[in-house]
């Protein structure tokens, strides 16, 4: 699986990080990964990265149901950021915003904007080598 996430209790925030190319079925079966982690129940804060995935593998319709799925657990999230910085996943993670119909989830291009959103101070020590 190319995705990795890192659970901060201390600051209720989990990181998720994708890499490389990100298979069918992936986005969600690492979210119901990241939910059934002990941990998660404390947490009210998640930040994505995309810097260095490819997502062209994932059909409209995997995103679809990724975003209804996605809509049950970040409903009770604080705050969703999304970094995205090339024009792909930013359009995606565009969509799924709005698919999702959830006000707590902001997409950007920048991790240092996504980190001041959702309030935190930096990433994870070992965030960037994540792979």
């Amino acid at each position: 699986m190319s995705t990795k996430f890192k659970i901060d209790t201390e600051n209720r925030t989990v990181f998720v990080k994708r890499n490389g190319l990100i298979s069918p079925g992936e986005p969600t079966d690492a979210m119901q990964k990241i939910t059934i982690d002990s941990d998660f129940k404390n947490i009210n804060k998640l930040l994505s990265d995309l810097s260095k995935s490819d997502l062209s593998a994932i059909s409209n319709e995997e995103w679809s149901r990724h975003a209804e799925f996605c809509k049950k657990i970040f409903k009770n999230l604080t705050a969703v950021a999304i970094v995205a910085p090339t024009d792909h996943s930013f359009g995606i993670s565009r969509w799924f915003e709005l698919s999702s119909g959830l006000e707590n989830v902001m997409v950007f291009r920048d991790i240092k904007d996504a980190l001041k959103w959702i309030e935190a101070n930096n990433l994870p020590e070992d965030f960037n080598n994540f792979s």
